[in-house]
């Protein structure tokens, strides 16, 4: 895996973290408020089916009241209206109703109307008959018997429904609770986890970078005596280091040979430089020996012989020379070479950083959305906060007026009262909710600071290269200096050949000379004043070439292998 498929794999494992958790808060939430919508609906819903059922047998007992005072027949129309009120109120609420005890109390209530309305009739019928006795009995005895007990079960049905409303209320808030626990611990790991990796990542990346930097940094200085990098991975990094390594190698093989060859070179200038002053002392042997040439033709011949015999080492030596200077060539070329793919490799790093970099601004724009759909969210929270400001303040309009309606109004007062506690809750809850997208708007501006610090990490790297590949600069600028001076030396030994070969010309025509005739010592003369001037050439050529050799230690030498 290489640098830009780690990065964003730690990028985008914390954007996926994220993600998740907005994924389960927005589910959670939608699957409280669901609940709580239906819960509210149907709990309300019982409520004022039980204080209107209620309020059917008071309005019962009230028109059949009316009806018996003044015997006005809408009195009674309207008696048989509530009954059948009565009854579909009370089948509502029994097929909602699934509780044992509610479904009692419900039973009970409906035997108990039954036989006020068994009690009704049979008063109907005194009023029809106007037995005035009969009904006003009947009504003060047994109708005022059933009414106490309907007012009583009804309300034991009532406060029921209203305990339950509670205990509901109660378990959502629980539930509620468990919810923004859950979504505060998931956010707690994935801010661990994001920092986690961010820090993993940064550290490698850093770590290994700079191990490549101290390495350039010593070949740059000279230092070839070090270990080679341990490359672990696959990455860009690795590659880099690979290629160091592998600089690292051709140099300190190339400071070697070079180095070898140097040491040739001096030896050979010091064996020419003895060979030509030992050629300088000859040829004034045979300048002085010039005036008695009868008598020292033999000694001449000898020294010539000698002259020719050194000529011969000489040239031997500068073939050497030659070719050493060959193979310093070849290998400061090849060397070069290899400079410059470890440039082109450092080159490749640098344009792999800018796309990294390209990479992180990107995953930095997606975690900035993330942010502002955070905003969004808290947006919406204000939105709930202040429905649940509004049902509070009609919660407390609906107890006023049910308070103003009197004993009628009980029922009503109580359900508002709930409704404000749950509307306290809902505020309560938004609020909460508020706090963690807070929380969450923190943790994104940190995951954004984070991929911040990751940036800087790689503007550092790029630097890093950018420096590598400086280092690498200067060594082909030190190699191509020393394959000047290589040429150099080639040239100033091919110049030594040929005035080697100068000389061994000039040696065989003194010993031909001297074979053919002892009275040519004109001609004896001009040779080996020839033959001295090219002597003098060939020790300053020597000179020369030991200088060369010289620089080119002196060059070595910088680099320790």
């Amino acid at each position: 895996m290489n640098l830009k498929q780690k990065l964003l794999t730690g990028f985008f494992s914390i954007i996926a973290l994220l993600m998740i958790i907005s994924g389960i808060t927005y589910v959670q939430f939608n699957a409280v408020n669901d609940q709580y919508s239906s819960t509210i609906t149907d709990r309300t819903n019982k409520i004022q089916l039980t204080s209107y059922t209620l309020f059917e047998t008071y309005q019962e007992e009230r028109d059949l009241q009316a009806y018996l005072t003044t015997g006005d027949v809408e009195k009674l129309d309207a008696y048989y209206l509530n009954r059948d009120e009565f009854k579909e109120n009370i089948g509502n609420l029994a097929a909602h109703s699934n509780s044992k005890e509610a479904n009692g109390l419900i039973d009970q209530l409906v035997a108990t109307e039954e036989r006020f309305a068994e009690m009704a009739e049979e008063a109907i019928t005194y009023k029809q008959s106007e037995n005035v006795e009969g009904y006003t009995d009947l009504m003060n005895t047994r109708g005022d018997e059933i009414s106490a007990e309907l007012e009583n079960i009804g309300k034991e049905l009532l406060f029921y429904q209203q305990d339950a409303f509670a205990a509901t209320s109660q378990q959502l808030s629980q539930q509620t609770n468990n919810t923004i626990r859950v979504i505060v611990i998931l956010s707690l790991v994935a801010i661990a986890t994001g920092i986690a990796v961010a820090l993993g990542i940064s550290n490698k990346i850093s770590k290994r970078a700079k191990i490549v930097t101290e390495v350039a940094e010593e070949i740059a200085n000279g230092n070839l005596a070090i270990d080679e990098i341990n490359v672990k991975g696959k990455d860009e990094i690795s590659h880099l280091a690979l290629a160091v390594n592998k600089m690292l190698n051709n140099l300190h093989d190339m400071i070697e040979k070079v180095s070898q060859t140097s040491e040739q070179v001096a030896s050979s200038s010091q064996e020419l430089l003895a060979i030509a002053e030992e050629t300088t002392a000859a040829t004034n042997q045979v300048a002085d020996s010039i005036s008695n040439v009868a008598e020292s033709i033999e000694v001449q011949s000898r020294n010539t012989n000698e002259s020719a015999h050194g000529a011969n080492e000489i040239a031997t030596g500068i073939l050497q020379i030659t070719g050493n200077t060959s193979t310093v060539a070849q290998t400061t070329i090849e060397t070069i070479r290899q400079a410059a793919k470890g440039n082109q490799n450092v080159q490749e790093v640098i344009r792999q950083m800018n796309t990294i970099s390209q990479a992180n601004e990107e995953t930095n724009q997606v975690i900035q959305a993330l942010e502002k759909r955070s905003i969004e969210i808290g947006k919406i929270i204000s939105v709930i906060t202040d429905i649940s400001d509004q049902t509070n303040l009609l919660a407390l309009n609906a107890a006023i007026e049910s308070a103003r309606a009197g004993e009628q109004g009980k029922g009503f007062a109580v359900v508002a009262d709930e409704v404000r506690k749950l509307a306290e809750q809902s505020r309560e809850s938004a609020n909460q909710i508020a706090k963690l997208i807070q929380h969450i708007q923190t943790d994104t501006s940190k995951a954004v600071e984070m991929m911040h610090h990751g940036n800087d990490e790689i503007v550092q790297g790029m630097t890093i290269a950018e420096e590598t590949g400086k280092s690498f600069e200067r060594i082909v600028q030190s190699i191509e200096s020393t394959t000047i001076q290589t040429q150099e030396l080639s040239a100033a030994s091919e110049q030594i050949s040929a005035s080697v070969q100068q000389v061994n010309a000039s040696i065989e025509e003194v010993a031909a000379a001297a074979k053919t005739s002892s009275a040519t010592t004109g001609e004896i003369a001009a040779a080996t004043e020839e033959q001295l001037a090219s002597t003098e050439e060939v020790s300053s050529s020597a000179t020369f070439l030991a200088q060369l050799a010289e620089e080119l230690t002196g060059l070595v030498s910088k680099f320790s292998v």
